[in-house]
């Protein structure tokens, strides 16, 4: 069998090592959820984005804000996320967490001590035993196996092996854009409303951008909204008040006073009477 070296680490190592798989945390009870630039400083070609529920929590909202994540992130379908159980114990939060995210195509691992992470029921991404012998080695059946503690690593990292059939995030590959045909998860996740519809990556694009067929973009549109306040604010510099005044004073007098029930008054303008 093929194994990957994988590292996890509540704050990104300043030193990584040269290992295939970098996991870090996205949400949930977590001391830390790794920024952007954090992860985009990790050389690894793969990643396992890790959501933290050790205790408590609403699985449907942790699940969206997992799903939300992955796909801000670019993440395709058929990657896992691991759920980070630490030593609990919850069948109904697992299958429910679980049930959500395999709607819109991803696995869910679940992470926990080999004492308690099995005697949860196994879910779509397998599970990620800790059992701590200070060897290398993946426990039977598991997705991945951590088998030590961080202290041999000078507390930044904790080691683990990744089976090589587990599907993780491949940032190598092409991320998959967003269609319409997702499932209603992904609406709950993104708060859309019913009949609002998913914004393709080509449908960005073309607003942001425009192209042939669709030249009013946000950009042309920022361009020449820009472009007018520029202009305005010219022409406004240059505008002489008193002879403004006096044009308006000169060239328009009252044609028309008429009253309405209420109380209101109309006055009319008109352009004023040639002078004899």
């Amino acid at each position: 069998m093929t194994l990957r070296r994988m590292f996890d680490a509540a704050f990104p190592p300043s030193s990584p090592p040269p290992w295939e798989v970098a996991a870090g945390y996205i949400g949930g009870n977590t001391p830390h959820v790794w920024t952007d630039q954090e992860w985009a400083r990790q050389p690894a070609r793969y990643r396992l984005p890790i959501f933290t529920r050790s205790t408590g929590g609403d699985p449907n909202g942790d699940a969206a804000a997992s799903v939300r994540w992955l796909r801000a992130h670019g993440v395709p379908p058929g990657c896992c996320v691991a759920l980070d159980y630490e030593t609990r114990i919850d069948a109904g939060y697992l299958r429910t967490f679980d049930w959500i995210v395999g709607q819109v195509g991803y696995l869910t691992m679940v992470y926990g001590t080999r004492r308690t992470v099995l005697q949860n029921p196994k879910p779509s991404g397998g599970y990620w035993v800790a059992e701590w012998s200070g060897t290398p080695h993946l426990y039977p059946g598991s997705a991945a196996t951590q088998w030590s503690g961080s202290g041999p690593f000078g507390g930044e990292y904790d080691p683990n092996l990744v089976a090589d059939s587990t599907p993780l995030w491949d940032t190598q590959e092409a991320p998959m854009p967003l269609t319409d045909a997702d499932a209603p998860v992904i609406r709950k996740a993104l708060g859309l409303k019913e009949g609002e519809q998913v914004a393709t990556d080509a449908d960005l694009r073309v607003i942001w951008r425009g192209d042939s067929t669709h030249p009013d973009s946000l950009q042309a549109i920022h361009q020449a909204a820009s472009a007018a306040a520029t202009a305005a604010r010219a022409a406004a510099d240059n505008v002489d008040p008193a002879a403004l005044a006096a044009l308006l004073a000169g060239q328009l007098e009252i044609t028309r006073i008429t009253t309405e029930p209420g109380g209101v008054v109309s006055v009319t303008f008109g352009p004023a009477a040639p002078v004899a």
